[in-house]
């Protein structure tokens, strides 16, 4: 899910949002306010990655359909990985069918 929202990008000035239809989600994105997100929507502004509360399939589909943006930046720089109960192969593969290649570190004791 983090790999996912990391990709959302921080609007830099309001000039750029004036041409879109924008919404913004005032708190926390939740699977109640889905639903006061008008249908002519192009673009939802987001507080922060932090205010995201939806399951990684609801957040792959409202992505699909709009546009998704920060008001406060952050940058990823990767994942630390410890995996239990799921082989290394299997998670990348994962990965790779979700279009989440991400910069990954795996725990150095094991790999």
């Amino acid at each position: 899910m983090i790999a996912l929202i990391s990709k959302f990008t921080c609007f830099k000035n309001t000039d750029e949002i004036y041409s879109k239809s924008v919404f913004e989600i005032k708190g926390a994105l939740t699977t109640s306010k889905l639903a006061l997100i008008p249908e002519d929507c192009e673009l939802l502004l987001v507080n922060d990655f932090t205010k995201i509360f939806l399951h990684f399939s609801q957040v792959v589909e409202l992505s699909k359909r709009i546009e998704i943006r920060y008001k406060t930046p952050y940058q990823l720089v990767s994942f630390v990985v410890i995996l239990k109960d799921i082989a290394k192969g299997e998670f990348e593969k994962i990965l790779k069918q979700n279009n989440l290649e991400e910069s990954i570190l795996y725990n150095p004791y094991e790999y």
